[in-house]
């Protein structure tokens, strides 16, 4: 998890990410409570070189982010961003 952002409605939340050795297939959630609802999902794809993904949220105020891969294989994260 990550703490605290300011963040004051549609915001676009991505991560730069790269595969391991096993071919991964899910979504990265996104949670504003570590054991909350998830308020979006990144699609997760095979890629061995490290490459950003992103999905636009509707969150306004300061707020945690965390966030769960679910699906098969695994994935390394490098930089979570904002737009």
């Amino acid at each position: 998890g990550y703490k605290y952002f300011d963040f004051t409605g549609k915001t676009t939340i991505g991560v730069k990410y790269r595969s391991g050795d096993i071919v991964p297939s899910g979504t990265l959630k996104i949670l504003t409570e570590e054991k909350g609802e998830a308020i979006g999902e990144i699609a997760i794809s095979d890629s061995e070189k490290w490459q950003k993904a992103q999905e636009s949220v509707d969150i306004s105020g300061t707020s945690a982010l965390y966030f769960r891969y679910e699906g098969e294989g695994a994935i390394d994260v490098i930089e979570v961003f904002f737009e």
